[in-house]
């Protein structure tokens, strides 16, 4: 995915905002974090407060841009372990230095929705995006039985 030097710079300075304490408000882009945040929704990112635990959803940099992913497991050694709900693989660990912050709240066509994390989240996440890849093998022809 591709981004133009305006998404670029306001990421760039979302994580500069949140580097200073504030929040910050986004367009959730992408479908890695079906079912939970759609493509689309407005999220509000806050700092940090304490160390990342599993469910949350955490603000992270990648190559072009910022991505929402939830953390699966740690901290451990100063990492945490991440993953888009509706991916296969995870991310790998990052250093908890690198995440610049987390789901706060969330709002889907104007209304607010509830933000899910806790581990319980983890385990309903995983089932979720494994029952939507499925389908998605369904659909292309790619799945048989036997």
């Amino acid at each position: 995915m591709s981004c133009s030097q305006i998404d670029v710079s306001a990421i760039e300075m979302a994580f500069e905002l949140l580097d200073r304490g504030e929040t910050v408000s986004l367009k959730a882009r992408g479908k890695s974090m079906w079912p939970f945040i759609k493509d689309g929704d407005q999220v509000s990112i806050g700092p940090l407060v304490g160390p990342p635990t599993p469910g949350q959803v955490v603000l992270v940099p990648n190559d072009d841009f910022g991505q929402l992913h939830r953390v699966i497991a740690g901290p451990v050694d100063g990492k945490v372990h991440i993953r888009g709900d509706a991916l296969y693989r995870p991310d790998g660990w990052i250093s908890i230095t690198r995440v610049a912050g987390r789901l706060i709240s969330q709002k889907r066509n104007g209304r607010r929705i509830p933000v899910r994390s806790g581990p319980n989240t983890v385990f309903a996440a995983t089932v979720l995006g494994r029952l939507r890849r499925l389908a998605s093998r369904i659909r292309m022809g790619r799945f048989r039985v036997g």
